[in-house]
């Protein structure tokens, strides 16, 4: 599996499943350049890539000891956060 976001400028840290807390101004960022930028979302267990998807879709893209994992999509930044918790852990 590739790495999706290669290239592609980092604007930040997104998230992280320790705090459950969301950085409005990085979702701002990368909505306005889809499929263009990627944001850092930590966790315990993951480290994962997020960006928005030309078609408005959140995509994660959570990587584990150095490889990409299946991305993970969801219609909000919010419901990003809980599939990627439900599937990686809240840490």
């Amino acid at each position: 599996m590739l790495d999706a976001c290669e290239g592609w400028p980092n604007v930040g840290k997104w998230g992280s499943n320790f705090d459950h807390e969301i950085d409005t101004q990085v979702c701002e960022l990368l909505e306005a350049a889809p499929e263009a930028a990627c944001a850092d979302y930590p966790g315990w267990d993951f480290h994962g890539q997020v960006w928005v998807r030309a078609d408005g879709k959140w995509a994660c893209q959570p990587w584990r000891f150095g490889t990409p994992q299946e991305i993970i999509l969801a219609d909000s930044p919010k419901e990003l956060m809980e599939a990627v918790c439900a599937f990686w852990g809240n840490g």
